[in-house]
């Protein structure tokens, strides 16, 4: 997930889609990876066949011109315990590459 410049417009928030495509409903949880950076909301809970939104904002004024990568990595409560680590790539100053169509400012 980026979180950049498009143009001239600084981004700060980014949302993204979980799919739970399998035939049980998944919790899910943050178990590594809140730093100081960014905060992240995810839903506690996907029924089967549906999608979750997830949504990420840079919490610090002074973070939002700093270059950074890190990432945060979730956890499924299902038999294989299955985590994605989802990475978060921050570069600053104007004419960066584009962050992920579903970004907003």
């Amino acid at each position: 997930m980026r979180v950049d410049y498009i143009g001239e417009e600084n981004i700060t928030e980014a949302d993204f889609a979980i799919h739970n495509v399998s035939d049980e409903a998944l919790e899910i949880s943050v178990i590594d990876g809140k730093p100081d950076y960014f905060e992240i909301v995810i839903p506690a809970r996907i029924n089967p066949g549906e999608v979750g939104r997830g949504h990420i904002r840079i919490t610090e004024p002074h973070q939002v011109r700093t270059t950074f990568e890190k990432s945060v990595t979730i956890e499924l409560n299902d038999a294989a315990n299955t985590r994605f680590t989802i990475p978060v790539v921050r570069r600053s100053g104007k004419g960066n590459t584009t962050a992920s169509a579903d970004s907003h400012h």
